[in-house]
């Protein structure tokens, strides 16, 4: 009885909370309004290209969903640990790595049959991506290192390491790009919206969302998870074993990032490119604070940022829409809800 009264005392201004997002990002909807206005020829075209296009034929919308079930997949990733006070800012690394480990997988291993081998290969990215973060919570565990500069560090790090394996290893030599060969045809996710790059990945990222949805909220890991965070003086005492729940947790959701990566590969992209991530970790991050760090939160700002980068793309090929400027607007809505995700903070740690 007591974990449900927990979990309805947690979950109580889950909605409030949602709204308070909602509200942030229809203002700053609204400032994007005003930006295209004043940096427009033709206004109400590129208001139109940026917000309604996106939605009115299969292969942006379909585009849409595959980017929003990646910067989804990266959201849980960053969510996860957060609840233990742990924030993870080492996602573009992770994801880069799995994302070449899959596939080098499917180059090397091409003969396995699928689903087999698109499940080992998964299993591998995941597993790469794991073992960054077993590293840094190892490291703040037992030498107190604060898991901003390890992770952070780690990425900084790996990103030109990869850059360089492909350039001298990896990369294909019948191509011009810094780029890997092109996986098979059989190693491809199954389309869902052809001739968009929604693949059948989107279906697997909902349904890990609604898991660990169901883990923090209805089991005993889950309030494990939660008390850690919150208070881990008061967990040890009642015999929850700390670095366990730590380590355990930190893994997975680093694996998420991998996971990412692997869906990446599998799903549009099929091969490898130098800074293949463009940012997707640091979306994950933004949805993840636009949805409260709640799961089925994180849906709805995953969302939200997967139609503002289609938005800004439809804008830029359909009117004089600057790439510059798609980069205030994503500012703008980061820096509303981390306002919003600070101040909630703060008014809770004075109570």
């Amino acid at each position: 009885m007591k974990s449900v009264n927990i979990f309805r005392n947690q979950n109580s201004g889950v909605f409030a909370q949602i709204k308070n997002s909602l509200i942030s990002v229809l203002v700053s909807i609204f400032i994007v309004s005003l930006l295209l206005g004043f940096r427009s020829d033709e206004p109400l075209q590129t208001v139109y290209d940026f917000f309604i296009l996106p939605f009115t034929n299969s292969f942006y919308f379909g585009n849409l969903l595959d980017t929003a079930s990646l910067i989804l997949l990266c959201a849980l990733g960053f969510l996860l640990p957060s609840k233990l006070g742990f924030f993870n800012l080492g996602g573009e690394g992770q994801i880069y790595i799995a994302s070449l480990v899959a596939v080098q997988f499917a180059l090397n291993f091409h003969f396995i049959p699928q689903p087999y081998g698109q499940l080992a290969a998964c299993f591998a990215a995941f597993f790469a991506a794991a073992v960054l973060g077993l590293v840094a919570i190892i490291l703040k565990i037992y030498l107190n290192i604060n898991e901003l500069i390890s992770t952070y560090l780690f990425s900084s790090a790996v990103i030109p390491l990869l850059d360089y394996c492909i350039s001298e290893f990896f990369r294909d030599g019948g191509g011009n790009l810094l780029a890997t060969p092109y996986i098979g045809e059989n190693w491809e996710f199954l389309p869902l919206l052809e001739p968009s790059s929604l693949n059948i990945s989107f279906v697997f990222v909902l349904l890990i969302s609604l898991v660990i949805f169901v883990i923090l909220n209805f089991t005993r890991q889950g309030y494990e998870i939660r008390v850690a965070g919150d208070n881990p003086e008061f967990a040890f005492s009642q015999g929850i074993k700390l670095p366990k729940i730590f380590i355990l947790t930190v893994s997975l959701s680093t694996g998420l990032y991998g996971l990412a990566g692997a869906f990446a590969v599998y799903g549009s992209q099929h091969y490898v490119y130098s800074r293949i991530t463009s940012g997707l970790a640091w979306s994950g991050i933004s949805a993840a604070l636009i949805g409260q760090s709640n799961p089925i939160g994180a849906i709805f700002g995953a969302f939200i940022f997967a139609w503002i980068d289609a938005g800004s793309k439809s804008a830029m090929i359909h009117s004089n829409f600057s790439f510059e400027l798609s980069s205030i607007i994503q500012g703008v809505i980061f820096l509303l809800i981390t306002l919003n995700f600070f101040k909630k903070r703060g008014r809770k740690k004075a109570l």
